[in-house]
């Protein structure tokens, strides 16, 4: 039997990443010149607008046409999540390349491995990881560029000759002439390694991915916020807080989404416990999206009493499952949220494939339905035929989102 979802369909996107996200920035920049797009957690100082941002992207475009990088190149991400991000992707996206990122604990034996893979051709990264990054980048023939930017203590001292400093890419002229993108071109190139192996890198078009971001916009706007939220909500008030890593697929999602909605990003590049509490008391987001780990430790520390957490209403555990004792512990010490939920998905897919039905009496007691867009089956893992319903099985899926496939 072929499951199909209960969620309204949404339009394969027809559109690049960079036209997508980039005109949703312009809407905002243009409603709301100052309105901040990301602000840095442990320092709200720093922070970038939407007409910054926009700028910004063309200006990182500008830059990687004049270092001769071309459409169908790879541009590799190696640091913290940070405010600089967007605008690096979306100026790579811009010039028609494809991005990659890695891990900023990765060392320069496992950075070399992704670097010769991908064929990465750029690099983008921070003070913090460039030595690394360097050492790798000199068995890779593919790099042309490395960008470096500047936020540690060294920021006095010179950078090494072939060392691009970050300020002075986004100090270019912009260039605004986006390159002509066809949607089923390679995109993105997140690495998974599953339960086993190596890490592979995953081909997402920019159809795929698009598709994706759309998916979990409308899901937020006609499931989760038609629940919590007033009718006249407006995603400009909104507040979204992205403490998953942008390396890993599903915190890239949310900064995509955020950027799509034109709600104000809080960016957190590690976890503290002090600083993460201290960010929702401030920032006060209805909506939260976090792994197990991290809902054990709102379920159960001590610390958790000394924080107003009161403004979440709708939270999202994905990643692994959560066990039914931890949820319903979280929940009654968390009375003011009113779905706790739990998601299901995997990078191959785009990110998810399920998401929460929050018409159910127990939210988290399952991963939800199959998502808008896609189909289910079940089959048997030896003979591959269909399994009856409530037996055991593999789960497959198709979805316009789904990978072109393995790298």
């Amino acid at each position: 039997m072929v499951y199909t979802s209960p969620f309204a369909v949404v339009p394969v996107s027809t559109t690049s990443l960079a036209e997508k996200l980039l005109l949703a920035i312009k809407k905002h920049a243009d409603a709301h010149p100052t309105k901040p797009a990301l602000v840095t957690a442990h320092d709200p100082t720093k922070s970038v607008t939407f007409t910054e941002l926009y700028e910004q992207a063309h200006s990182v475009l500008a830059f990687l046409r004049s270092r001769g990088f071309k459409q169908g190149e790879v541009a590799c991400l190696v640091l913290a999540s940070c405010i600089e991000w967007p605008a690096f992707q979306l100026g790579v996206h811009a010039a028609g390349g494809a991005i990659s990122a890695a891990s900023a604990h990765f060392t320069d034996f496992e950075l070399e491995r992704q670097f010769i893979d991908s064929r990465c051709s750029v690099i983008f990264t921070d003070d913090a990881n460039l030595e690394k990054v360097t050492k790798a980048a000199n068995k890779c023939d593919s790099i042309k560029t490395i960008i470096c930017l500047r936020n540690g203590s060294s920021t006095s001292s010179p950078l090494p000759d072939n060392v691009i400093d970050w300020s002075d890419v986004v100090a270019c002229s912009p260039d605004y002439a986006v390159a002509k993108i066809d949607v089923e071109t390679l995109a993105y190139i997140p690495y998974s390694s599953g339960t086993t192996g190596s890490p592979k890198g995953i081909m997402l078009s920019h159809r795929n991915f698009g598709t994706m971001i759309d998916i979990i916009q409308d899901h937020f706007e006609r499931e989760v916020m038609a629940a919590i939220a007033p009718k006249d909500h407006c995603w400009t008030n909104e507040t979204f807080l992205l403490n998953m890593p942008f390396y890993q697929i599903f915190g890239f999602a949310m900064l995509c989404t955020s950027l799509l909605n034109g709600s104000t990003a809080v960016v957190l590049d590690k976890f503290e416990p002090v600083l993460f509490l201290a960010t929702i008391q401030k920032c006060r987001p209805r909506m939260l999206f976090i792994a197990p780990p991290l809902l054990i430790f709102l379920a159960k520390h001590p610390i958790i009493a000394k924080f107003d957490l009161s403004s979440l209403e709708f939270v999202l555990s994905g990643a692994a499952p959560a066990g039914k004792d931890i949820c319903e512990e979280f929940l009654a010490r968390h009375r003011n949220v009113r779905y706790l939920t739990q998601g299901y998905g995997m990078t191959e897919c785009g990110t998810v494939c399920h998401l929460p039905d929050l018409k159910v009496a127990e939210t988290y007691a399952g991963v939800g339905k199959v998502a808008a867009n896609f189909e289910q089956k079940i089959i048997d893992v030896v003979s591959g035929a269909e399994v009856a319903e409530g037996e055991r099985g593999e789960i497959c899926v198709r979805s316009p989102t789904v990978m072109m496939g393995y790298l």
